[in-house]
């Protein structure tokens, strides 16, 4: 099944009431009001790494593949609502839903990086504006995509919001630049830490599929609108097979696979976004010298 298909897969219907802690239920006191909203979009960004012949070219292609926003903004909002149940049990959370308009999705794709933060930051509280529940809440957490043109961490420049980035084995590769000179050395990639998608065993490799998301969580004053913080957060996981002969990379991994990776990524995300990296992670069991 391919991809595109899979993430555009029909969810279940989603009613968007509050969720109510036990202690509210039972007659105590009103708690905090926490709405919570993500706005994801329904872009998914695919780029590929490629062998270039001038070093000025970005050796980078990319394709956006439409999916269903909701499945992602779901994902998300999962995420974000068990942090704020763990991190405030007291609180009551109200999910809200929100689907960027064509007309704007159009407009971020032509604008820069920083216009493109700006302008969806406008249109979302724009949006929030027009709910007049918000009168009775205290904050509003928000996750909006971020647009970075930063390298790091083995990823590309140009990047934001969620995606899928592919990267080929390096030492594949044979590059000359626009004067026949060999340049495969300088462009052989570096070798970064990866999970073999079958098993789950760490490796390091210099290939790898690696699902991403960069956004911002904002926490905004529900009654003013006023935007109380904004705190970027940006997480991937490199999925690479050491026994796979293939050379395309993406044959490593499923597409089912690979959808059920990029979901778990993104709400394990916002969950972190919130409580930090909290989570335990317990290895194999090892056998001690002299036992």
């Amino acid at each position: 099944m391919k991809l595109r298909v899979l993430l555009s897969a029909s969810l279940s219907a989603c009613l968007l009431l509050p969720l109510m802690p036990a202690s509210a239920m039972e007659g105590g006191s009103k708690p905090l009001t926490v709405a919570l909203i993500a706005t994801l979009g329904d872009q998914l960004t695919m780029v590929y790494k490629r062998p270039t012949r001038a070093s000025q070219v970005e050796p980078y292609t990319r394709r956006t593949i439409q999916v269903d926003g909701q499945l992602l903004n779901y994902s998300v909002l999962r995420g974000l609502d068990s942090a704020i149940a763990a991190a405030e049990p007291e609180a009551q959370r109200v999910m809200l839903r929100w689907r960027p308009s064509p007309e704007l999705t159009a407009l971020l794709k032509s604008s820069t990086t920083q216009n493109a933060n700006e302008l969806l930051l406008e249109a979302l509280v724009n949006q929030l504006s027009q709910i007049p529940q918000r009168a009775g809440w205290d904050r509003i957490e928000a996750i909006v995509p971020n647009y970075s043109w930063v390298e790091k961490d083995g990823m590309p420049r140009n990047i934001g919001g969620i995606g899928i980035f592919v990267q080929p084995v390096g030492s594949e590769w044979s590059i000359e630049d626009e004067e026949g000179v060999d340049r495969t050395a300088e462009y052989k990639a570096d070798t970064y830490d990866t999970v073999n998608p079958n098993t789950g065993v760490k490796g390091k490799d210099s290939g790898f599929v690696a699902p991403y998301i960069y956004f911002d969580r904002l926490t905004i004053d529900a009654r003013t609108l006023q935007v109380l913080s904004r705190k970027p957060h940006y997480a991937n996981t490199k999925y690479a097979d050491p026994k796979s002969k293939s050379i395309d990379v993406m044959e490593g991994i499923t597409p089912a696979k690979l959808v059920e990776q990029l979901t778990t990524l993104v709400e394990k995300a916002a969950y972190q976004s919130v409580r930090g990296k909290v989570e335990v992670e317990v290895g194999p069991v090892k056998q001690l010298p002299g036992k």
